[in-house]
């Protein structure tokens, strides 16, 4: 592993008279146009929700063909209206490289909260901005290190995912006979990126990361020897992104609409997917997913349930478990052969 994965890390503070800005970042070299989107859109929801969370963000940086990965914080300050305030470390990566940082949110996840802390502490005692770009700089070998250790693991077992040296699964466009975008809608936390991490890499992340705006993976699938590339958009559910939504839609094949078995109001909010789907989308073709089928004992809604909503909506239901892999490929597969047919 030769190259470097981490394209800068930044700093960012919220000023009371300028908003949020950079304060400090490594290298020096980072461009001030990224520093200033770095900071406004890393610090975008703690300033509409006033709320920190404590999960990374995932944000991509679509016009640099970057993303971070962000960590939200506090530090007190009686200075400050409130006596707090606001900050953000964020990590740059290519785009490229983007399941590297969503494999291994965790591990990343562990040694930026171990940072925040120490950046707390020297903003409290005031030992100024060298003593924080001291901590950057080794919050930067300290990834690095880290990156290194995780492609070393992969590269020692027989299914790489994250580090791959060749992807030998590559189709040439030849090969491929159609392209469909799928978009994947559903709220917050029913699990439609675990879905889609479990199709397209088998892989399940316990812990929820909220998706930013919209993710994108590509699988090829092959059904009835007829080989395509679903192009699967994993859209927002946070009410705050439904402004973005519908640019979203444009240029849709096929739509997932995914609730969870656990949640009644996730499956009445299906038919408000829906609706909004198809009011930019004409012919709308598609499947409806309860997913978390292993949460057996909090169950809420019903096999019968899903026939129902399927009949109502003219679209195949299917239950499936993100955890086990149940159905999940079946119904992708069938989404697939649906497109092909259409």
């Amino acid at each position: 592993m030769a190259r470097s994965y981490i394209r800068g890390i930044v700093y960012c503070m919220f000023d009371e008279k300028a908003g949020p800005i950079p304060a400090v970042w490594f290298p020096a070299t980072i461009r001030k146009d990224v520093l200033d989107k770095v900071a406004s859109e890393s610090m975008a929801l703690t300033i509409s929700t006033a709320k920190v969370t404590k999960q990374l963000l995932h944000i991509p940086l679509p016009q640099f063909n970057l993303k971070m990965l962000v960590k939200q914080f506090q530090y007190c300050d009686r200075n400050r209206r409130g006596g707090i305030c606001d900050t953000t470390l964020a990590i740059l990566f290519d785009e490229v490289d983007d399941l590297i940082f969503y494999e291994y949110v965790h591990d990343f996840e562990d040694v930026m909260d171990k940072s925040a802390v120490k950046i707390n502490a020297i903003q409290e005692k005031k030992s100024g901005k060298n003593e924080i770009q001291k901590e950057i700089r080794q919050l930067n070998d300290e990834l690095e290190n880290l990156i290194k250790t995780l492609y070393q693991q992969e590269m020692s077992q027989s299914d790489s995912a994250a580090f791959p040296e060749t992807d030998s699964s590559a189709v040439s466009n030849e090969e491929i006979q159609k392209k469909f975008k799928v978009i994947v809608c559903g709220d917050p936390s029913v699990g439609k990126t675990s879905l889609i991490s479990r199709f397209t890499r088998n892989i399940f992340k316990r812990t929820y990361l909220a998706t930013i705006g919209v993710h994108l993976t590509e699988k090829r699938v092959a059904v009835n020897d007829k080989s395509s590339m679903l192009i699967l958009w994993d859209i927002a559910g946070q009410s705050k992104f439904s402004t973005f939504r519908k640019q979203f839609y444009n240029g849709t094949h096929g739509v997932i609409l995914v609730f969870d078995v656990t949640d009644p109001e996730s499956f009445q909010d299906v038919r408000k997917w829906y609706t909004d789907v198809k009011s930019s989308v004409e012919n709308v073709v598609g499947i409806i997913i309860g997913n978390k089928t292993d949460l057996d004992t909090d169950r809420q809604v019903t096999t019968q349930d899903l026939e129902e909503l399927s009949s109502e909506l003219g679209l195949n239901g299917f239950e499936t478990s993100a955890l086990t892999g149940e159905n999940v490929e079946l119904a992708f597969k069938d989404l697939a052969g649906k497109l092909f047919d259409n």
